[in-house]
């Protein structure tokens, strides 16, 4: 069961067990990318370490989409707090739209599919 937590001004955070997650808000970029498109991805951080949960706040934004691909970007608000804990942190992209996304032979890909990778430091700065 994630709860959640956030009061004005502050970044979206919920808690499942002993996992922290971060939620990104979706970023325009000047591409032409549809709201269909947009909602049909979510991507958050997860974290294990919650140290500078606080300095995690990120935008994503969908930089190319076609039949065979699709890169995402992200900024961080704060990169020299990215894995910054005593383990790395992962971040997820999960799709929730099975009639948009398909894999490599054609198929659907099913609602809920999420994409998980771990995120080296961003900054060679030390953080305390």
């Amino acid at each position: 069961m994630l709860d959640s937590s956030k009061e004005e001004g502050e970044i979206e955070t919920f808690v499942d067990e002993d996992l922290f997650i971060v939620a990104g808000s979706y970023a325009e970029n000047g591409k032409n990318v549809t709201r269909r498109l947009q909602e049909a991805i979510s991507v958050y951080l997860e974290v294990l370490d919650q140290s500078f949960l606080e300095k995690l706040s990120f935008t994503w934004s969908i930089v190319r989409y076609n039949n065979s691909a699709m890169d995402l970007e992200f900024h961080f608000d704060n990169p020299e707090y990215v894995s910054q804990g005593l383990t790395l942190d992962f971040i997820v992209v999960e799709l929730k739209d099975s009639e948009i996304f398909r894999d490599t032979a054609g198929n659907y890909v099913e609602s809920g599919t999420k994409v998980k990778q771990q995120i080296l430091p961003q900054s060679t700065k030390e953080v305390r």
